[in-house]
């Protein structure tokens, strides 16, 4: 349903490398990984560039809804200083 689904999904990928910094002895963090590598063509694209990104503020489109049409989200990401 996102309009910009590839660039949304990119973007999910490198905060997951981000966040695996955190988690780099984590078992079930790295079965996750695995599982995706393993179930998805593009996350395997994308993981393997290495990219990076932190959180932030951005505007997301969903494609036409049944009932109300083309919505539009503005969101902003916050983090707590010191916290995964």
């Amino acid at each position: 349903m996102l309009v910009d689904w590839e660039v949304h999904a990119r973007d999910c990928v490198a905060k997951l490398r981000l966040t695996q910094a955190n988690y780099l002895d984590d078992p079930w963090f790295n079965e996750l990984v695995e599982w995706l590598l393993s179930r998805s063509p593009e996350f395997t694209k994308w993981w393997d560039e290495h990219d990076v990104r932190l959180p932030h503020r951005g505007c997301e489109g969903l494609h036409e809804h049944p009932g109300v049409g083309r919505l539009s989200f503005d969101y902003a990401i916050l983090q707590v200083a010191g916290s995964r």
